[in-house]
C-alpha cells in the first residue's frame, strides 16, 4: 500500500498488526480499522522513520475520528427534540483502545493506547509485555485525557 513515490527500500518486508477494541460503542474502532493502515502507508516517513510515522498516524486518525464525531453531534443537535424541559443532546460517547505492531525487516515498532497490552510469548512460554495499560482508573491518565481534549 506504500505509494511508489515514497522513498523507502521496497525490498524490506513490512507488516502491520493492529487490534482496535471499541469502548462506549464500535464507531471509533471501526474508523481506526478502516483508516489506520491507509494513513500509515501514505505517511512520507514510513520508509525512513517508522516510529515518527506511527506517532503521526495515531494523531491523524484520532483527529479524523474526532471530526467525524463532531459532525455526528451536529446532526444529533439539529434533530434533537427534548422530552422534557432542560434536556440536552449528548455528545457521542465512543472510543477505542488500540494496539499496533509495525514489523519493518526484523524490527517491531509498537504503539498502544488504552487497556490493550502488546506482549510476546517466547519458546520458553515466558510472557514479555511491551506496553503499559492506560486506564481511566488511574487519575494521571484521566488528567492526560482531559488535557488532550477528551470529553
Amino acid at each position: 500500500m506504500i505509494p511508489e513515490t515514497t522513498e523507502c527500500d521496497k525490498s524490506i518486508r513490512r507488516s502491520l498488526f493492529c487490534i482496535f477494541d471499541g469502548h462506549g460503542g464500535d464507531q471509533c474502532s471501526i474508523y481506526c480499522h478502516a483508516n489506520f493502515h491507509k494513513v500509515l502507508a501514505a505517511n512520507v516517513k514510513v520508509g525512513s522513520d517508522p516510529k515518527a510515522a506511527i506517532l503521526e498516524t495515531w494523531d491523524i486518525v484520532e483527529a479524523g475520528f474526532r471530526a467525524q464525531s463532531d459532525k455526528r453531534f451536529e446532526r444529533i443537535q439539529k434533530n434533537f427534540k427534548p422530552k422534557k424541559e432542560g434536556d440536552q443532546p449528548k455528545y457521542p460517547c465512543d472510543g477505542s483502545t488500540g494496539s499496533c505492531a509495525f514489523l519493518v525487516g526484523n524490527k517491531f515498532y509498537i504503539a498502544a493506547c488504552g487497556d490493550s497490552t502488546i506482549g510476546v510469548i517466547k519458546k520458553d512460554k515466558q510472557l514479555t509485555e511491551f506496553t503499559a495499560d492506560h486506564s481511566t482508573v488511574n487519575p494521571s491518565e484521566v488528567e492526560r485525557c482531559i488535557a488532550g481534549g477528551a470529553r
